[in-house]
């Protein structure tokens, strides 16, 4: 059985993410705590497991300084989800200066 033992930096990143993440969760349930909602604990812990595995990610990728670390594992999915839209493919559409004059109503 092999040990796997991680760079000092990375594991601290990879800590750092973690606890990002969980602190959003916590953020969360003190919002629904303020207004009384009802706290389902099974789904809420699923969630901060859920949201620390992906801070664990984006700590161990943003790992340029601690604080670039927490916070990336607290911005989680909002991130990744910024970071698809950037490369998501889109239709373009090329057409002549006149067949634009036309689309906008004006005369070609």
């Amino acid at each position: 059985m092999a040990i796997i033992i991680l760079e000092p930096a990375i594991a601290t990143a990879a800590l750092l993410g973690f606890i990002g993440g969980v602190v959003r969760v916590m953020v969360g349930m003190l919002k629904a705590i303020s207004v009384k909602s009802k706290i389902y604990w099974g789904l809420t812990i699923a969630t901060a497991l859920a949201s620390g595995f992906v801070g664990i990610l984006l700590g161990v990728v943003f790992n340029f300084s601690q604080l670039l670390s927490l916070l990336a594992g607290f911005g989680g999915l909002d991130i990744l989800d910024k970071i698809y839209q950037a490369f998501k493919v889109q239709k373009v559409i090329v057409v002549s200066e006149s067949q634009a004059k036309a689309m906008k109503g004006g005369k070609t």
